[in-house]
């Protein structure tokens, strides 16, 4: 439901990892038999090459831009970027954390950095000690920055049946887009509940 932004139109698109040939489905298999094969076989983290530490990523796809995310990748001491990119979307502030803010459209993009500078209406706490929030944000017409991440589900047959699901979290260089690497989950969507059939 959350569209994907590419920034460098003019590269060729990105050739996804192929699923596994050999699916480990056997109908004989339960829930949860069937997540520890798939836990067993596919999930993990798939390194194809590695790079310098990026100075700034940019965000496409997922849950959309939101104040969270650039929360998560540039206040420090946890996020380790100094800036994060993304699709205009959320008119909120960078402090208020609203992720049902309503979207706004339009063109341009916001980058999300740190500001030592600003004055923070809010404080975050880092093991129990308040913090400064140094996040801060501007409008800028396109982005800069050389990699990405987008996320995807998985399609394997009969998760739904088995009421599983998964999803893959994929970075990605942004110049070229080749596939870096790829953290793939499966997980059990919750207890099922199972209604009685009309007239029993």
């Amino acid at each position: 439901p959350h569209p994907e932004y590419w920034p460098y139109p003019d590269v060729p698109p990105v050739k996804w990892p192929d699923a596994p040939a050999d699916s480990v489905w056997r109908s004989f298999m339960c829930s949860k038999a069937y997540l520890k094969a798939l836990c067993e076989s596919e999930a993990g983290r798939f390194i194809y090459r590695t790079v310098e530490d990026a100075w700034g990523i940019a965000f496409y796809g997922w849950r959309g831009p939101t104040d969270f995310v650039s929360g998560e990748f540039v206040q420090p001491p946890y996020g380790r970027y100094p800036f994060i990119e993304a699709k205009r979307k959320y008119p909120v502030q960078p402090e208020r954390h609203d992720h049902y803010a309503p979207r706004v459209g339009g063109p341009g993009y916001y980058r999300y950095f740190r500001n030592p500078g600003r004055q923070p209406s809010v404080t975050v706490f880092d093991w129990g000690r308040p913090s400064p929030y140094l996040v801060d944000r501007n409008e800028i017409s396109s982005p800069s920055a050389h990699y990405g991440f987008t996320r995807r589900e998985i399609d394997r047959p009969h998760l739904a049946d088995k009421n599983l699901g998964g999803g893959e979290l994929i970075v990605l260089d942004l110049l070229t887009n080749e596939v870096l690497g790829v953290r793939r989950a499966v997980m059990s969507q919750g207890k099922r509940t199972f209604l009685p059939e009309p007239g029993r």
